[in-house]
């Protein structure tokens, strides 16, 4: 009993102890004028008041998405956290600047970094066309990068990178081990990829079959082959 009293204590001033957090992100920190991007406001470790009290921001734009209140969330460590959101616009072509967001818990001031964003005009937009085999494709493309020594291009010029599709089959147990893989090898924060999961009656199969051919063929041959084998009528 005496062992439960004091964890029960130890666990109670950790919890009174840990600091209240106040972050500010954008989901784009270059946008279009008169587009929107969505800012979030994340408290941890304190009691999430009904609504926040923003710094005027000149030039722009920002409005509360939904009831305006916060949306629970679990942080990194098991926190709890509590998000508000906003939509971001500006017609006026430029730099600007979110000021640091502070907010009273108890006898403490929590306060966020201030967080900067660009708006550039589309119509300032030149096209290009870039040629991946036969096919030539014009772009529009506005690009930038904080990043001293990006993976591909030369940071401040725009870069356009190829991209290969590919597609694979895994067991849902190994899910977890193999988003972590991809993550930890992509040069950059954010991977583009997608899940589909297979709801399968018969745990052996997948989407298609293993099998091997006399001789070599195309792809159009071998489904040319396949349109020949299924019109012939299976007779006992």
């Amino acid at each position: 009993m005496k062992n439960l009293i004091s964890a029960l204590i130890t666990l109670a001033m950790f919890a009174l102890t840990q600091a209240a957090s106040l972050e500010v992100s954008l989901a784009s920190r270059f946008i279009v004028r008169g587009e929107q991007t969505v800012m979030e406001i994340t408290l941890s470790d304190v009691t999430p008041p009904e609504s926040l009290r923003l710094p005027a921001i000149p030039g722009v734009v920002v409005q509360p998405r939904g009831f305006g209140g916060p949306n629970t969330t679990i942080l990194p460590g098991r926190k709890i956290g509590y998000v508000y959101q906003y939509q971001i616009s500006s017609f006026e072509v430029g730099a600007h600047t979110i000021p640091k967001i502070t907010m009273r818990v108890g006898d403490e001031t929590v306060e966020s970094d201030p967080i900067s964003f660009e708006v550039f005009d589309a119509k300032s937009l030149t096209f290009s066309e870039l040629k991946i085999g036969d096919e030539i494709i014009p772009y529009a493309a506005f690009f930038k990068t904080t990043k001293t020594n990006p993976y591909v291009g030369i940071r401040g010029q725009m870069h356009v990178e190829a991209e290969v599709k590919i597609e694979t089959i895994y067991p849902a147990h190994l899910e977890a081990h193999i988003l972590t893989s991809l993550i930890m090898a992509h040069p950059y924060e954010e991977v583009a990829y997608d899940i589909i999961p297979l709801d399968n009656h018969w745990a052996k199969s997948g989407a298609g079959y293993i099998g091997s051919l006399e001789e070599a063929m195309t792809e159009k041959d071998f489904l040319a082959h396949l349109n020949i084998a299924r019109s012939y009528k299976h007779q006992n």
